[in-house]
C-alpha cells in the first residue's frame, strides 16, 4: 500500500489566497511536490492561525491514520500562540490567541470580561516557558514518540527561535528537552528530524517571503523551488 505524507501546520503551511481575494495563484504547494518526490499519497491538514496545541490535536486525532513509512510533515507555530476559547464556553470553540486579537468575526467586542482578556492577552504570555513546558511534556512529547513508534518519518520547522536570548545550541536543547536546559538525561532525543529551528529567517534569507502579490506567508510561483529546499532538508536527515 502507498505511504502518505500528512502535512499539519499553520499558515506557513498553506499557499491559498483564494478565501481572501477569489484568486487562488496556485493550489500546489510545497508539501505536494514533497510528497511527489518520494512518491506519497497527500493530505493537508495546515490551516491559518492555529497554535501549536491546536497543531499536535489534529496530529493525535489522525494517528489512526498513520502508519509505518508514512512522512509526518509539521510547520510548528509561534511559542507564543495559545489557544482560547470563545464564549459561551459551552460550546467548545477554540480560537488562537491571534484569532482572538485580530479576526473581526472571532469576538464581539464586549463581550469578554476585563480579566478574562488580561490572563489570555498579558498573562499566559508572560510565563510562555512554563506554557511551553507543559504542552512538551504531556501531549507533544508523547504523541511524537507514539508517531515514531508506528514507523513514521517526522520532519518538523520551528518558525522562530524559541527564545532569541539564547545561542543556537541551547535553543535546540529547549527544542528537545522543554525549557530545563540542565537535563539530567543528555542522551534524550525527541524523535522527530529538526530541519530548521527558525523558518522564517530561512524564507527572508531565499527572498522566498511574500509579497503584496503573494501566497499567504509566500512569494507567487516559488512553491516548487520551496518543495526542493524541503526535498534537500529530509534527504540530509535520512542519510
Amino acid at each position: 500500500m502507498k505511504n502518505t505524507l500528512f502535512h499539519f501546520g499553520d499558515s506557513f503551511g498553506c499557499w491559498e489566497n483564494g478565501h481572501r481575494d477569489g484568486n487562488k495563484h496556485t493550489t500546489k504547494g510545497y508539501s505536494n511536490y514533497v510528497a511527489e518526490h518520494f512518491n506519497l499519497n497527500h493530505e493537508h491538514r495546515a490551516e491559518e492561525s492555529l497554535s501549536n496545541a491546536q497543531i499536535i490535536s489534529r496530529i493525535i486525532t489522525e494517528i489512526p491514520n498513520f502508519k509505518k513509512g508514512d512522512f509526518v510533515l509539521i510547520n510548528w507555530s509561534f511559542f507564543d500562540r495559545f489557544p482560547v476559547m470563545t464564549e459561551p464556553h459551552k460550546e467548545g470553540k477554540i480560537i488562537s490567541l491571534n484569532s482572538l486579537i485580530t479576526e473581526e468575526d472571532a469576538v464581539q467586542v464586549g463581550s469578554y470580561t476585563k480579566e478574562y482578556l488580561d490572563y489570555n492577552i498579558l498573562h499566559r504570555t508572560d510565563v510562555q516557558k512554563e506554557e511551553w513546558n507543559l504542552l512538551f511534556w504531556l501531549f507533544l512529547k508523547p504523541s511524537i514518540n507514539t508517531i515514531s513508534r508506528l514507523g513514521c518519518n517526522i520532519f518538523v520547522s520551528f518558525n522562530n527561535s524559541s527564545y532569541p536570548n539564547l545561542n543556537f545550541k541551547n535553543n535546540i536543547q529547549y527544542l528537545l528537552n522543554g525549557c530545563n536546559i540542565s537535563t539530567n538525561n543528555p542522551n534524550y532525543k525527541l524523535l522527530m528530524n529538526i530541519l530548521t529551528e527558525d523558518y522564517i529567517r530561512d524564507l527572508k534569507h531565499n527572498k522566498w517571503n511574500s509579497d503584496d502579490d503573494g501566497c499567504a506567508h509566500y512569494k507567487k510561483g516559488i512553491q516548487k523551488e520551496l518543495g526542493t529546499w524541503w526535498i534537500d532538508k529530509i534527504n540530509e536527515t535520512l542519510k
